[in-house]
């Protein structure tokens, strides 16, 4: 079975090509086209749960879509580092409302998170 736990659906950070931005027929081509039977939507700092209802309706014969995001964060020498957090479907909804939480008033290009956080 074929899952990919790192996918970008959206341009968030500068320098993020204009090519994340996906369409969802865009996104179902490519779930199949690739035989992809679980993915997690993980775009930087942010967590689109429209977005992720949408992707998930249009791939729900193929494919389970997993909530997610990839969080900026700083370890306790201050170095910068990816951590990819990953959801369970039934929980999208919650999850939403903390990943909401946790970027509140940030600027989303630039925002670190400590790993306590």
């Amino acid at each position: 079975m074929k899952i990919d736990l790192h996918c970008h659906t959206k341009a968030i950070k500068r320098g993020d090509g204009a090519g994340r931005n996906v369409t969802p027929e865009l996104f179902k081509r490519q779930i199949e086209d690739s035989d992809i039977k679980i993915v997690a939507i993980t775009n930087h700092n942010a967590f689109d749960y429209d977005q992720y209802r949408i992707l998930s309706e249009c791939v729900k014969e193929s494919c389970i879509v997993w909530p997610g995001v990839e969080i900026d964060v700083l370890d306790i020498s201050s170095k910068r580092w990816h951590l990819i957090v990953v959801a369970n479907p039934k929980e999208a909804e919650a999850f939403s409302t903390s990943v909401s939480s946790l970027f509140a008033g940030d600027n989303l290009n630039e925002c670190t998170h400590t790993l306590d956080e």
